[in-house]
């Protein structure tokens, strides 16, 4: 199922993956993350948690690889530690432009975001009990992801979420259906 999950995000500008707890989500959203920036070095990306902690603990996981990975590295030899380097914020080289820009920044739901832009946003498991419990903390977090993450996504970038499902009237289920 793995597979069919890069088939369907390279092939559209706008995913969403549903699936179960432990079923890889996330250690597939940092491949996407690395293949993705492999290929357009340029990109910026966001990495969104339900945290940010849980953001930063992917973010880590990525830098990881294009620090460790010696199979990243020969598929994508210019994929090298840059400037910042944190868990919150790093680059890699290969940079066309926006030098003073991260190629990826970790964010939580509801952090700061403005004035960042994005050519690859991946949400990954935003939903949790405090946020989906009733409606109106559905609601809001629907809101402010329409309004505010998506709003960072340049014209052509794409928008990746996947999760566990909650609720019907979750993220994920309300983006699926727009």
């Amino acid at each position: 199922h793995h597979k069919r999950w890069h088939g369907h995000i390279n092939a559209h500008a706008r995913s969403v993956l549903l699936a179960p707890a432990e079923h890889g989500k996330s250690r597939q959203c940092i491949y996407t993350l690395l293949w993705l920036l492999g290929k357009h070095p340029e990109w910026r990306v966001m990495l969104l948690g339900d945290t940010f902690t849980q953001a930063s603990k992917w973010s880590r996981m990525a830098r990881e690889h294009v620090e460790q990975n010696a199979r990243l590295r020969m598929v994508f030899p210019h994929l090298v530690p840059g400037s910042p380097w944190t868990d919150a914020a790093w680059t890699v080289g290969g940079r066309q432009y926006g030098q003073g820009e991260a190629s990826c920044v970790a964010v939580g739901v509801l952090g700061p975001v403005l004035g960042a832009r994005v050519e690859l946003l991946i949400a990954d498991d935003l939903c949790n009990q405090e946020n989906t419990a009733n409606p109106s903390g559905r609601t809001k977090l629907v809101e402010w992801f329409e309004t505010t993450a998506l709003s960072r996504v340049m014209a052509e970038g794409k928008v990746v979420i996947v999760q566990t499902s909650w609720h019907p009237d979750d993220l994920a289920h309300v983006f699926e259906r727009r």
